[in-house]
């Protein structure tokens, strides 16, 4: 009975740190938005993913994009090509597909406006 509770005591321990490593994760995505002039638009972008956390997190970790698995992490970065003309989920998400984290990198219209030009008279009077 005591081998029980000790068993029972280091998986609670090895739980609860396992739970905090994978809190630990931090992420960058570069570019952070996508900005467009007109809607029918896209962008041709290098898409960086980069992770910061231990190395057993990192490759414990995987990338979902639009709700489809991408991969998983071999390093720290991921770079990939994208075609943005829609707003793009990123899910970060562990091996199990337990869900850590979301991104939505935004796929945002400016609208441009001609310049404007300041009408003068042909003339004057200073």
């Amino acid at each position: 009975m005591k081998n029980n509770k000790g068993l029972l005591f280091l998986l609670t321990i090895a739980g609860f740190s396992f739970s905090t490593s994978l809190q630990a994760i931090e992420w960058e995505i570069i570019p952070g938005e996508c900005v467009v002039s007109k809607p029918d638009e896209v962008c041709e972008s290098l898409v960086t993913v980069r992770l910061y956390a231990a190395e057993s997190v990192i490759r414990n970790s995987c990338l979902n994009i639009d709700n489809s698995r991408y991969g998983c992490f071999t390093s720290p970065k991921i770079q990939l090509p994208l075609t943005i003309d829609d707003d793009v989920l990123f899910e970060l998400t562990d091996k199990q597909n337990r869900l850590h984290k979301r991104f939505l990198l935004k796929h945002s219209v400016i609208e441009s406006h001609p310049p404007r030009r300041r009408v003068r008279l042909p003339w004057s009077l200073f």
